[in-house]
């Protein structure tokens, strides 16, 4: 005997064959919904927030230069940081590079409270064995009240390294990390006629994930 509808009529009844076309459309759905979630899970990439400070050298009351870009070189496996300008390590498709292309003012970015954010990169699983700061000119100096253009001839073309070992960091999928890279004024500007030479001195002064501070050395 039939079932009255909502409306007084019969109700359809699914057949054996509409029944296992949908269960079979429902398993294909499940099936393309999970495969898109692995391949999220994937593919998410972590973040780097990169920041710049200054330690300042005796005499100057301020420094200002072009930050042209930053990169950071990740690999699968690391045990001691990669050596600073080694050549081994220019092309070998291991560089992530975050362009700045801005004028940086270091006066005030003395410490980490203060140090300058230059912006912040996608990075893939592995460990961050070296970084590279890109500096250019017009660089100056300011002392007395007096500012002056910095010599750069000193400056590597590839860019400054960091020159101080460091534990290489790891590099979560899907997690923030920041960093603050110390570019040494104190040790960088050497007297030259009547202004200074740049020699830079780059160092890594912190480095946290997820919030929480991580080694250094």
């Amino acid at each position: 005997m039939a079932h009255a509808g909502p409306h007084g009529g019969d109700k359809p009844r699914r057949t054996l064959g509409q029944r296992h076309s949908w269960f079979w459309i429902g398993a294909v759905s499940l099936a393309v919904l999970g495969l898109a979630g692995g391949c999220e899970s994937y593919d998410a990439r972590s973040t780097l927030q990169i920041q710049l400070m200054a330690k300042p050298a005796s005499g100057i009351d301020a420094v200002q230069l072009v930050v042209e870009a930053v990169a950071v070189h990740v690999v699968a496996q690391a045990n001691t940081s990669a050596k600073p300008g080694d050549s081994e390590l220019a092309g070998d498709g291991h560089w992530q590079q975050l362009s700045v292309a801005r004028s940086v003012e270091l006066a005030k970015a003395v410490n980490v409270e203060g140090a300058v954010a230059l912006g912040s990169l996608a990075l893939p699983e592995g460990w961050i064995d070296q970084l590279r700061v890109s500096i250019k000119a017009p660089a100056t100096a300011t002392s007395a009240a007096k500012q002056c253009d910095l010599v750069l001839v000193k400056l590597p073309k590839a860019g400054v390294d960091v020159t101080q070992p460091f534990r290489p960091f790891a590099v979560y999928h899907g997690l923030q990390h920041s960093i603050w890279l110390d570019l040494r004024m104190d040790l960088a500007l050497n007297k030259l006629g009547d202004c200074w030479s740049l020699a830079p001195v780059l160092q890594v002064k912190r480095f946290t994930t997820g919030g929480k501070d991580v080694s250094v050395q």
